[in-house]
């Protein structure tokens, strides 16, 4: 919300705290690559090329299979496919139209106002009314603990993305871990 009061254009990426991406050049060109999708009003989802059939992680299904160098092209997202038992995910490996979701997100302040105020007002809401009670203490924003404490506890591939009609995924190839914890 801060961000979007400064400036409305503005892009945010998401990424769990608890992966490794060596190859730090490659995924920020990926990023770079699908800036004009999350300017057009998508929400970018990051799917990484599977090298095993994962029942970990949930899946990314396309709707056009990637370029054999996994060339940073943007396309719709067709569904998510939570995680699978062995043989389902045996076969969206082999498929070839599955990519992991690595739960990797970008867009717009607006997109993803937008998106929360359709799919979980309730959440915007609590989350506004936290934000707008918020106190500075050196140099950092503290939410009022009372709207905080009282949201639903969802996560946004639950309360938005698996909803929002607006998703696409943006495939990315070369390394990537999640550590877990």
């Amino acid at each position: 919300m801060a961000l979007d009061a400064k400036n409305c254009d503005s892009l945010i990426l998401v990424a769990p705290s608890d992966h490794v991406i060596p190859d730090a050049e490659g995924f920020r060109d990926t990023v770079a690559a699908a800036v004009p999708t999350a300017l057009a009003g998508q929400i970018v989802t990051f799917g990484i090329r599977p090298d095993r059939a994962e029942t970990g992680y949930g899946w990314l299904e396309l709707t056009a299979q990637p370029s054999s160098d996994f060339d940073p092209v943007a396309q719709p997202l067709k569904s998510f496919v939570e995680k699978p038992d062995a043989e389902t995910a045996e076969a969206l490996l082999s498929g070839g139209m599955h990519l992991w979701n690595a739960g990797i997100f970008l867009f717009s302040t607006e997109t993803i106002l937008g998106a929360f105020a359709e799919f979980a007002p309730k959440t915007l809401s609590k989350v506004r009314e936290a934000f707008s009670a918020a106190e500075t203490d050196l140099g950092f924003t503290r939410l009022a603990g009372e709207p905080w404490s009282t949201l639903e506890d969802i996560s946004i591939d639950y309360a938005v993305m698996e909803r929002a009609p607006n998703l696409s995924v943006m495939p990315y190839g070369g390394s990537w871990s999640d550590l877990g914890d």
